[in-house]
């Protein structure tokens, strides 16, 4: 298989971007472009536990492990769609690029750079059993662009595992 590479003033990006949707399609990846694929929210955020929440039961306990693992599979293909996208890059374009934290961040970023894909049907189909449509992220990546123009990352701060009490 031909892995493209995007070139350095973008003129190939139509090629380029169409075979990055099709790819991340294909691996049943569209969730994490569209933004309709979120990372599960952590115990500790939900209402029901509360912000200095510690899990003191086996059944709290299982909660976190469950989280975790959720957590981590979304991080692993959130991981593998975003390696996608940005695998083909040149640096200069990929270092405009490195502080959005997602793929449909990056994404949108690329198509707002360099021009909308057409979606193939294939991707369509998929963006429609979708619940937020992809134009949503695409209007985060103008926000966090507006307020992030040094290209410095924002900074959003992780649960910590240590502080789980496990």
């Amino acid at each position: 298989m031909d892995l493209p590479e995007l070139a350095e003033d973008g003129c190939n990006w139509q090629t380029y971007g169409s075979w990055v949707l099709k790819a991340i399609s294909e691996d049943g990846l569209i969730g994490h472009l569209d933004g309709s694929e979120t990372r599960p929210t952590t115990p500790k955020l939900l209402q029901e536990y509360g912000a200095g929440w510690t899990p003191r039961t086996n059944e709290e306990r299982d909660v976190i492990t469950a989280w975790k693992t959720a957590d981590d599979a979304w991080h692993q293909q959130a991981a593998m769609a975003h390696q996608y996208i940005i695998y083909g890059l040149p640096d200069s374009i990929l270092m405009l690029c490195m502080h959005l934290d997602t793929p449909c961040k990056t994404f949108a970023y690329l198509e707002r750079r360099y021009g909308s894909i057409p979606r193939p049907e294939v991707v369509d189909e998929a963006v429609q059993q979708h619940d937020m449509p992809y134009r949503q992220c695409e209007a985060e990546v103008s926000t966090q662009s507006a307020a992030t123009s040094n290209n410095k990352p924002e900074y959003s701060p992780e649960w910590e595992d240590d502080s789980l009490g496990i």
